[in-house]
């Protein structure tokens, strides 16, 4: 049975699959395939709260000012190992998501979506915020958050806290024959190779 699991249903976040089960990433432009070999909470607190001030190594962010995409270190993962998070501001201040850094995310080709403090008042659980990083053996897939201040004036903090979910994956062995099949995500392959599987998006696709 292929099935695809929903990251933005309504509600409080929830594992994308249990442990032992498969799941399909789309990650870097492709499905990965993996079994879940292990699952934990992330939860909230105040290790999970990250001041993108700090982060800048700044001592503001100006009224109307930006602070350029950065990588998140506290938030970045191994080799097969997965974070699955949303996240939310403390300010009044906007939160753009970049994954991979050079791409952003909840992007279309004319409107690019931010994460501010008014997210909660249509989206309580900030199902919409929902992102998800898999580590790569390259190191080059760690998401980046970029800030705005649409204030009048400075803050002297821009906090983000995050929660969710870090799984531990066991890569697929796939054929070589079929890896392209695979990573294009062919159901018929997939399911001859694999069975059943859940379908996760870890990042945006291109058009």
């Amino acid at each position: 049975m292929l099935s695809y699991y929903d990251p933005y249903q309504a509600g409080p976040i929830a594992p994308v699959v249990q442990m032992k089960q498969n799941v399909s990433v789309f990650t870097a432009q492709k499905w990965e395939h993996y079994n879940m070999d292990f699952i934990e909470g992330m939860p909230l607190g105040s290790q999970s709260i990250i001041d993108m001030v700090s982060v800048a190594g700044a001592t503001t962010i100006a009224a109307n000012g930006t602070l350029a995409k950065r990588v998140i270190t506290q938030l970045r993962v191994n080799l097969n190992e997965m974070l699955h998070l949303r996240f939310r501001p403390l300010e009044a201040i906007e939160g753009i998501l970049w994954e991979q850094p050079n791409k952003s995310r909840f992007e279309s080709r004319a409107l690019a979506a931010r994460v501010d403090w008014r997210t909660g008042d249509h989206d309580p659980n900030f199902a919409s915020t929902t992102f998800m990083v898999v580590g790569a053996s390259s190191g080059d897939r760690d998401f980046n958050l970029e800030v705005r201040n649409p204030q009048g004036f400075a803050y002297s903090c821009a906090r983000f806290e995050f929660w969710g979910y870090r799984y531990i994956l066991r890569p697929i062995d796939i054929p070589a024959a079929d890896k392209a099949s695979m990573g294009n995500g062919d159901l018929d392959t997939i399911k001859r190779l694999m069975g059943a599987t859940t379908f996760v998006v870890a990042e945006g696709k291109q058009a």
